[in-house]
């Protein structure tokens, strides 16, 4: 059970810390310790420890907890007021642990127009600590609110501009609790001009510098030639082979789906191993095979041989930028192939015949 306190203490230190930053703070957390202290000592000469005031004192250690998980990187002024009530409740649950340790029936009198009992104290004590947690974080929260809704904040395109205004300056000028974590999913379809901004951006050491140390980015992508140019310096997770399998497996079941179990039209001639070959061909990129498919049963739809707008998809280059590049060539240009030309000319013939048939009866 002494090693509960010295849990306690661990944690009751980051308190310490975060207080001495704060002038008018200070004071409670050193009177805070100084009755944590008091509380340890008493405790320590007792014959029989009391099991509830284990429960108290895991309390004041989840607490402590919370706040060192917490780790602002800086105090708004709403909070100093509800770090203060945490300190003066951390000093009111010590002195009371001091009192029972030392005469159970006179910390019951002296708390009994507060409590019924221990059990009642150790529950309330547990709100109250909940209670003054939940504030903490709400006053952060608060905060970041009032700058999600500055519109000004909306009026520029840069990426740049953007990432200053509404991430580091945010960051810096409110208390967010533990780490904050920026997604950026599949960098490598971003194209354009926001790709190369976007490029330039991650690439400013400079820049990066000026957010927080607690702030996070987690990035998703292609091994891209330009990409792995830039993130040399930094942490790589590569997808290993046995996840390479499993998703695998994963697009040949949805591409058999698409082709063969469950088409929109029935698709003449594609059989399990062009569904084998597609999945191949996308290099494990659920996007590119979705995009395969979807040109396939287009071609179906469309009248025109589903084989032949497989072989187009098979015939184009690996990766996501040539499978768009086929799908507006498939979607768009069709007019200008050989084999569409003579297609579109048999239906347009046959429909023709139609029309000059029905109208020599009429």
């Amino acid at each position: 059970m002494i090693n509960a306190w010295k849990l306690v203490w661990s944690k009751f230190d980051t308190l310490i810390k975060l207080s001495e930053k704060i002038p008018e703070i200070h004071p409670y957390a050193k009177i805070a310790a100084s009755a944590l202290l008091s509380a340890y000592n008493i405790w320590k000469a007792q014959n029989t420890r009391d099991q509830d005031m284990f429960e108290l004192l895991k309390t004041i250690y989840e607490l402590c907890n919370f706040v060192r998980d917490a780790a602002p990187t800086e105090i708004i002024p709403a909070q100093k007021s509800i770090l203060k009530k945490i300190m003066e409740q951390v000093i009111d649950c010590s002195q009371f642990i001091s009192g029972y340790c030392n005469n159970h029936s006179f910390a019951l009198k002296a708390v009994k127009h507060i409590f019924t009992g221990v059990d009642d104290a150790i529950i309330k004590y547990n709100a109250s600590f909940e209670s003054l947690k939940l504030a903490f974080t709400q006053r952060a929260t608060l905060s970041t609110q009032d700058i999600i809704e500055d519109h000004s904040l909306h009026k520029t395109d840069d990426i740049s501009d953007q990432f200053v205004e509404f991430i580091c300056k945010t960051v810096s000028e409110c208390s967010i609790l533990g780490l904050i974590l920026l997604v950026i999913d599949a960098l490598d379809e971003c194209g354009g001009q926001a790709w190369n901004d976007s490029l330039k951006l991650l690439s400013d050491q400079e820049l990066m510098k000026k957010i927080p140390p607690n702030f996070r980015i987690f990035i998703t992508s292609c091994p891209d030639h330009d990409v792995k140019i830039i993130f040399n310096h930094v942490h790589i997770l590569q997808l290993h082979e046995h996840d390479r399998e499993e998703t695998d497996q994963d697009i040949l079941t949805f591409v058999h789906c698409a082709l063969i179990t469950n088409p929109p039209l029935t698709l003449n001639g594609i059989n399990e191993d062009h569904c084998l070959k597609v999945t191949q061909k996308s290099e494990g990129l659920f996007q590119w095979a979705s995009m395969a498919c979807q040109i396939v049963q287009e071609a179906a739809e469309e009248g025109q041989v589903s084989m032949y707008a497989l072989e187009q998809v098979l015939s184009s280059g690996s990766g996501l930028y040539s499978m768009y590049k086929t799908a507006h060539n498939t979607r768009f240009k069709s007019i200008k192939d050989p084999i569409f030309k003579k297609q579109f000319k048999t239906v347009l013939g046959l429909f023709s015949l139609f029309i000059n048939h029905f109208q020599g009866q009429l």
